[in-house]
Formats: structure tokens, sequence, C-alpha cells
């Protein structure tokens, strides 16, 4: 199941360049270690101050995430923040269908940190729908899980939504079962 998610595009999120010369600023990494941000739009990777540069992650936030009708997907642009540095630079994503309360295990990829002292990282992936064999259903609700060594860095739940086909509302029981 591994070609279902692809990465479209990976880019190190340099929190350290925002922060240069400001002490006492709340740092993004400490007002979202732990998590990760979806949204269906890029995440800024700049601002003009750090409390500037948080809110402008807030207001792009989502919990849902629409699917594209033309191309059958969802791409998820995605800010993790973590606690600490995480102790390599290789850190693993699993995605997660939490639909029915069961951790439910789609795919796995692995991603690069650019250097190893950062603690914020920015990218996307898309998540193709499924074809009743592998991929994605509309309205589902997945748990994203970056873990470095084992070890849980940030994590985010969210809603991938797309219009669900319908089957025929009525049977015809008057026609024999063509067996």
């Amino acid at each position: 199941m591994r070609s279902v998610v692809s990465v479209v595009s990976v880019a190190s999120l340099l929190v350290a360049t925002l922060l240069g010369g400001v002490a006492d600023a709340r740092k993004p990494e400490d007002v979202f270690g732990g998590k990760i941000l979806v949204s269906d739009q890029p995440f800024p990777t700049q601002a003009r101050s750090p409390d500037a540069y948080i809110d402008a992650i807030k207001r792009n936030a989502k919990d849902r995430i629409l699917e594209d009708r033309e191309t059958k997907q969802w791409r998820v642009f995605f800010a993790a923040f973590f606690k600490q540095v995480p102790s390599d630079m290789e850190v693993n994503v699993r995605v997660y269908d939490v639909t029915n309360g069961a951790h439910r295990l789609v795919d796995t990829l692995e991603q690069y940190l650019s250097n190893g002292g950062i603690r914020a990282y920015v990218s996307d992936l898309k998540l193709r729908r499924g074809d009743g064999t592998s991929g994605y259903d509309p309205n589902t609700k997945i748990q994203l899980v970056m873990d470095s060594r084992g070890r849980v860095i940030a994590e985010t739940t969210f809603y991938i939504v797309g219009e669900v086909k319908k089957g025929p509302t009525q049977i015809d029981f008057s026609q024999p079962d063509p067996k």
C-alpha cells in the first residue's frame, strides 16, 4: 500500500531565522510542540515576527480536507512541530484510518530532515481515493503520526471529505436473478 501516498515536495521550515534576535518571544515550536497542523493550502514559511507566524499558521490550519474532484485525491499540506529535536534525521510518517475507532495502518513513508537541529518540518502529501483494495475512502477520519526511532514526535487527526457514490435507491424484484 506504499504507493497510495506520494510526497509531492519536501521543504524544511527554518523557524530559527524567524527568531533571530528575539530572546523572549514565543517560539512556534513551543506553541505547537508535538502537533501536526494540516491544510488544503501551503503553510507560510516566514513572517515578520514569531507571533505573526503563529497567527498565520493558526489561520491556515484546517480539520477537514476536501477532495479534488478532478484528480480524485486529497492534497494535504502539513506543518509538524516537535517538542524536542528528533534523535535522527530520518522520520517516519504513518497514516491511519481511525474512522471506526480502531487504528488501521493505511500507509507509511520516510521523510528526511534537512539538518539535525530543526524542530519544525513542512511538507505535503497526496492521499489517493481508494479502489476497493487500497487507498482512502471519502469522509474518513485520518490520524497522521510522525516518529523518530520509534518515539512519537508529532501527531494530528483530521477528516478527508469527498462525495460518496450512491447506489440504486430501489431494487426491482419483479425480474428473476440472472444466475
